[in-house]
């Protein structure tokens, strides 16, 4: 038996001022990752005032309910709970209340659309378990998903679906993309280090760690595309360097770090090689010390084909649905999909200039009708999936 699309409709529309007013609580109280303490008390208590119980407790703050019959199938939906380190510089009633800590990434929707896909499936006859799970610390690595996923998240589901708000997208379009959604994420740490320090009018007698850094960079910058197909998109970008404390002493030691992203893990372990062998030849070239790390990790997020298709075929007569390109940003949703196949979606939040702003900008806010289409569209496609 179908679940009525009028049917969802009409319910998601009836929690419409109730999921806003749930937001903006949200964006006025974040929490940053590993602490969102209140942030998961309180979804607790709006999921308790809609008679729906919490299953199971996971990860310091994570945890998830149950809806429906006891099936050999689960599906679950994801949702991410924490904020980020940023000042929100927004003029709007709801600005969050806590110096340095905001909601500039939408983790506040995304948690309000769980809470509302909840209360709609709560409502209807479902076909199938349906699993909905709150995850802390997305935005830090190590991250929350693989805790979550050791801590038996992930027991029994077949199928797994979740979304990200998207501000370059037209609020009340949604994105449904099959394969690379995201690329891998490995963060990059290089140290170099000289015998002694020496005099900026004299680097012939010294070992100049700015010139070598600076010629260490400028090829590595150049390596994607040259010893990695072309047709795999790959980045590094460094974006700190710690060196030296006058202007006349030319430092004995330096420190540079950033972040490489790839779609494939052939391009991915292909570049870590070579930069690990160019460290070593660098140092051996110059005679300094030269040492290069990788640090935290995330996959990249792959989106099942079968799922992309059935819920596009699906959905696709109903809403707005759309095709974006592969994001070189990273997700620790990708975490899940290595075990389960999984669907992350996109969700446009654009309506004028205030909701345009980029995901992590001080000014990011969302058009907030896009809350309603999305509880609607991911409500049919987990009730009818």
């Amino acid at each position: 038996m179908t679940i009525e699309w009028q049917e969802v409709q009409q319910l998601s529309k009836n929690l419409e001022s109730y999921l806003i007013e749930t937001r903006r609580f949200l964006h006025r109280n974040p929490e940053l990752s590993w602490q969102e303490d209140r942030t998961s008390a309180y979804l607790k208590a709006q999921l308790a005032s809609k008679g729906i119980e919490v299953k199971k407790e996971l990860s310091d703050t994570g945890f998830y309910i149950e809806l429906g019959p006891d099936t050999k199938e689960v599906l679950a939906w994801r949702a991410d709970i924490d904020a980020l380190a940023i000042q929100d510089q927004k003029t709007v009633g709801y600005k969050s209340a806590f110096d340095g800590i905001a909601h500039l990434c939408g983790h506040d929707a995304h948690s309000t659309i769980a809470l509302g896909i909840a209360c709609v499936l709560s409502q209807v006859e479902l076909k199938k378990k349906v699993r909905i799970f709150w995850q802390p610390a997305e935005e830090v690595s190590p991250s929350g998903a693989p805790k979550m996923i050791e801590a038996g998240v992930l027991e029994g589901v077949t199928k797994l679906f979740a979304l990200h708000v998207d501000p370059t997208l037209d609020s009340g379009k949604m994105a449904i993309n099959a394969g690379y959604e995201t690329a891998s994420y490995d963060a990059a740490y290089v140290n170099l280090k000289a015998p002694s320090t020496a005099h900026s009018a004299r680097p012939h007698l010294g070992k100049d760690l700015i010139w070598i850094a600076s010629g260490l960079i400028q090829e590595w910058y150049g390596l994607a595309g040259r010893i990695t197909d072309a047709r795999d998109a790959a980045v590094l970008t460094f974006c700190k360097m710690e060196a030296g404390t006058a202007i006349n002493v030319i430092p004995d030691v330096l420190h540079f770090s950033g972040t490489l992203r790839c779609v494939s893990n052939q391009a991915r372990e292909a570049l870590k090689k070579h930069l690990m062998l160019s460290a070593a030849y660098t140092g051996n070239l110059h005679g300094i010390e030269v040492q290069l790390e990788f640090g935290s990790s995330c996959p990249a997020i792959k989106n099942d084909e079968t799922l992309a298709q059935a819920a596009t075929q699906l959905l696709s007569s109903r809403a707005k649905i759309v095709k974006t390109r592969q994001s070189m940003g990273a997700e620790d949703f990708a975490w899940y999909t290595e075990s389960v196949p999984s669907l992350f979606l996109r969700l446009g939040t654009r309506n004028g200039d205030a909701t345009a702003w980029p995901l992590h900008h001080s000014l990011f806010d969302i058009d907030e009708a896009a809350i309603q289409t999305a509880v609607q569209n991911a409500s049919y496609l987990l009730a009818n999936s």
